[in-house]
């Protein structure tokens, strides 16, 4: 019996440490170490479809990396497997070769203290399992790599689409590395990358760890070469064992916040997220004490949305000219907000919405 099928049965299991063999990394719940690999979470664009630059974070804790810009948009989007009911939708905007050193992809930092049960870089380095559904507008060999802090140890991995415009499950095995550096902090501690072209120095054999920072295997489908081709991914998983296991669906405001440790948006036009509520010094100054929804990773930059802020007594609403914090912590931070239409009441209050941002850094080299 495979351990797939003992994580089905382990009802019938009459010992722990049987259970522990079904599932390798001793975990029922949180042994899935992306975070919104169901797409269910877009706080920045609310499913609106964004043509991305090189490092533009998209769905919450995905990242677009490409060479070229203007190639291919991403949006959250409805079409889903059963037992979904999202997706990111790539869409190649023209029809480009790869060549040189470009390189088109999106991806997931996995935070170290999230990436420590892989022991990475130690010869107690874990077996990995991925596995997402997929569907595309073309057929063949795709491919998608995993990464380390360093840049520079690479896992190409491949996976075939059999069927056009066709939802298929697929999985990806393989032993962890036992060199290198592996983060186990609040940095990058393993990146996740789904390849949609790539050539050059991004191009690497799969199926073996490698020095560099690459992104795709040669002979791999390069989505962006054909115009209008589509790509829809969800139920991204990556766990600690040989064997993959069924996605492990979490509750949404369990997902939210897991997406909010990385990023928090405060707003007064959605019922889905909180404001800040400041005391108006001035006709045009408002401060107060912002405490985070969640624990963020770091402490974040905190800055100010479009049409930032709506006077309470008045009901007014403005852009601001500037969002400052002079102190931020984890948890809470002071801000102060100056706007031009001195439309406040000075004593009064205001809500204001702002965005909170203690994403991973954003590579230079993408």
């Amino acid at each position: 019996m495979t351990k797939a099928r003992d994580l089905a049965n382990l009802g019938n299991k009459t010992s722990l440490d049987e259970i522990n063999d079904a599932y390798d990394a001793g975990a029922l719940s949180n042994r899935n170490l992306m975070i919104n690999g169901s797409m269910a979470i877009d706080q920045r664009n609310g499913g609106s479809s964004v043509t991305p630059g090189n490092g533009t974070l998209t769905l919450d804790r995905w990242k677009a990396g490409l060479a070229q810009t203007s190639k291919f948009s991403l949006d959250q989007d409805s079409e889903s497997p059963a037992g979904f009911t999202t997706s990111m939708k790539v869409t190649s905007l023209s029809a480009y070769t790869p060549s040189s050193n470009d390189h088109f992809f999106i991806e997931q930092e996995i935070e170290g203290y999230n990436a420590i049960p892989l022991a990475l870089g130690s010869s107690d380095a874990k077996d990995i399992s991925i596995s997402f559904w997929v569907r595309s507008s073309l057929t063949g060999t795709f491919a998608g790599s995993v990464i380390n802090s360093a840049r520079n140890r690479s896992r190409v991995f491949e996976y075939t689409i059999n069927t056009a415009n066709t939802w298929e499950h697929k999985t990806v095995s393989f032993a962890g590395d036992t060199t290198g550096t592996w983060l186990t902090t609040n940095g990058k501690g393993i990146t996740l990358r789904f390849s949609f072209g790539a050539a050059g120095t991004w191009l690497q054999n799969a199926g073996a760890w490698s020095t560099g920072n690459v992104t795709a295997s040669s002979g791999s489908v390069n989505l962006v070469a054909t115009n209008n081709a589509t790509l829809y991914i969800t139920g991204v998983q990556l766990e600690v064992g040989d064997t993959a296991t069924p996605f492990e669906h979490r509750s949404y405001g369990d997902e939210l916040a897991k997406c909010q440790r990385y990023f928090e948006r405060m707003s007064f036009t959605s019922n889905q997220y909180t404001s800040i509520i400041c005391y108006n010094e001035a006709t045009n100054d408002a401060r107060g004490s912002l405490q985070y929804q969640v624990t963020k990773r770091a402490a974040p930059t905190i800055s100010a949305t479009s049409n930032a802020f709506a006077a309470i007594s008045t009901g007014g609403t403005g852009n601001a000219v500037s969002l400052s914090s002079d102190t931020q912590t984890l948890v809470t931070a002071r801000i102060k907000l100056v706007n031009t239409n001195s439309t406040l009441v000075d004593g009064g209050a205001s809500h204001v919405q702002a965005k909170a941002d203690a994403q991973i850094s954003i590579d230079a080299e993408l």
